[in-house]
């Protein structure tokens, strides 16, 4: 027997560039998926930043959703050589991955699995790793995310 599955797939982009001046992780405009109740998903941000030196990233997958269990994961890098963060990995929504601060032109990328408790969105989230000028998401980031059946 041939098992055939018809994926569920959503693809946002970033369309206008995200600033954030604080520490406080923020919402990244364009970079949201909605999610069923009981589903499980992998998704996968691909995050083209700037900032300041002295301010860095920091990044979070959040939203209205709530989960049974999550895990994602934040690699960096600068000019092409990955740099390390203060966090990798986490366990719970909201919560912050990525935080660097010696980068101007990160290359992030998040990726992660999520089950799903009660339906809602899931959103990328951006900030300053230290409140010293503006950190940017630039346009032609993405978020994917998958239904796994």
């Amino acid at each position: 027997a041939v098992r055939q599955e018809i994926q569920t797939v959503q693809q946002t982009r970033v369309s206008t560039q995200y600033d954030n001046t604080t520490t406080t992780l923020g919402n990244v405009t364009g970079l949201t998926a909605n999610v069923a109740a009981s589903g499980t998903y992998r998704f996968e941000a691909i995050l083209y930043t700037t900032s300041n030196v002295g301010g860095g990233v920091k990044f979070a997958i959040a939203g209205t959703a709530t989960a049974t269990a999550i895990v994602y994961e934040s690699v960096d890098f600068q000019g092409g050589v990955a740099v390390a963060t203060g966090t990798q990995r986490a366990a719970a929504l909201a919560t912050a991955v990525g935080d660097v601060t010696a980068v101007t032109t990160a290359y992030v990328r998040v990726t992660g699995l999520i089950t799903v408790n009660a339906a809602g969105t899931l959103t990328v989230q951006a900030a300053a790793n230290i409140a010293v000028g503006t950190t940017s998401v630039l346009v032609g980031s993405t978020f994917v995310v998958n239904q796994i059946l």
